[in-house]
């Protein structure tokens, strides 16, 4: 469909609201809007930009009362809409039902975070209602962590490179689920390739950085999944010193390691307790009372998965991997090697990861 047809189909839908806590999609979404609003050669005289922390009230419904002169279409963009007032956004409510001819509306709310596609807009009940009568609401939320790899690739098919599926996995597992970070890892292998258009794994290993905070994810979901050479490589990446490790204090890393992997081991404790009570991890809040207030308040699996439900599925999945005697187990031996890396385990070497190297054979031992 050209260009052009798709401004006048969606001539109709003179007002939009995006909202979400993906920043990159709405951005995504507004340039969606504008190449179906405006051809680009009108952009630069047919948009109006108003920010409520610069301009007025009176200015923003000036501009939507204001019909085009120089281009066949006006685009006024107001955001982050939740800086007007409240009183302000019900004024905005009311004159968006008399937008000059040609002209059209975009509201554009800031940072939400943690919100679900359920969550109401954070405006004005008024602006709200006004919008979903009058126009359309967009909710911006970021690719699910198992579709990350669909979008990126569909990314560098928009920079005029191909990246394959089995390139794109290991492209997320390594720099995370940030999708404003993906995008500036896939601009840099975007240059770092040049004119050639496939991009390898290799380019990948080369150019892409890995994200600490990423990989001791990695390294607990290898523990859980009982995969030792894959929670071994991360552990190498994490501890400084090592050939692929990081600057830095080395026993306080191999401490915050052990923590997180504790925190793994808690929590799965939790589910499979769960699980052998045929109750289901994707809905926490059916849990009965009696059984919730026998779980910890820190590390709590239920206070987790209802702010994480994709989780659910995950924690399933790896608590089945262990019987409750092998968790309880687990914890004991990672007490025991807290223990050897503060020195108070006799026979302790004092070389952090190999106490902790040895620990995760065990853990992860069949």
């Amino acid at each position: 469909m050209s260009a052009a047809k798709q401004r006048e189909q969606h001539s109709s839908a003179a007002v939009h609201l995006l909202h979400g806590p993906a920043t990159l999609v709405k951005e995504r979404q507004l340039a969606t809007l504008l190449d179906e609003l405006l051809p680009p050669e009108e952009r630069e005289l047919g948009v109006v930009h108003c920010d409520p922390g610069e301009v007025g009230i009176d200015e923003i419904v000036g501009a939507m009362r204001t019909t085009p002169m120089f281009a066949s279409q006006q685009v006024v963009i107001v955001r982050p809409v939740e800086g007007l007032s409240a009183g302000d956004q019900g004024r905005l409510a009311r004159v968006m039902r008399e937008l000059a001819p040609a002209t059209a509306l975009v509201l554009i709310t800031g940072p939400e975070e943690g919100t679900g596609r359920r969550a109401a807009p954070p405006v004005a009940a008024e602006l709200r209602k006004a919008v979903a009568k009058l126009g359309k609401v967009h909710f911006c939320e970021a690719p699910r962590e198992w579709d990350l790899p669909k979008w990126l690739v569909a990314e560098a098919h928009a920079l005029g490179k191909r990246l394959p599926p089995a390139v794109a996995t290991p492209f997320v597992a390594r720099a995370g689920h940030d999708m404003g970070r993906l995008r500036m890892e896939l601009e840099k292998l975007a240059t770092y390739v040049g004119d050639r258009e496939d991009i390898s794994a290799a380019d990948v290993a080369a150019v892409v950085s890995e994200v600490p905070e990423h990989t001791i994810f990695e390294l607990v979901d290898a523990i859980g999944t009982r995969e030792p050479a894959r929670a071994l490589r991360m552990l190498g990446v994490l501890l400084p010193g090592g050939p692929a490790g990081p600057p830095g204090d080395r026993a306080s890393a191999a401490l915050g390691v052990l923590g997180m992997i504790a925190r793994q081991l808690r929590l799965l404790w939790q589910a499979r307790m769960l699980l052998d009570r045929r109750l289901r991890l994707d809905r926490p809040a059916a849990v009965p009372a009696e059984i919730a207030a026998l779980l910890p308040q820190e590390h709590n699996i239920l206070q987790t998965l209802k702010a994480h439900s994709f989780l659910a599925r995950r924690y399933a999945a790896q608590a089945r991997n262990f019987s409750c005697d092998e968790l309880s187990r687990a914890l004991e031996r990672v007490a025991e090697a807290e223990m050897s890396l503060k020195g108070q385990l006799q026979g302790a070497t004092g070389d952090e990861q190999l106490a902790l190297e040895l620990m995760i054979a065990d853990l992860c031992a069949p």
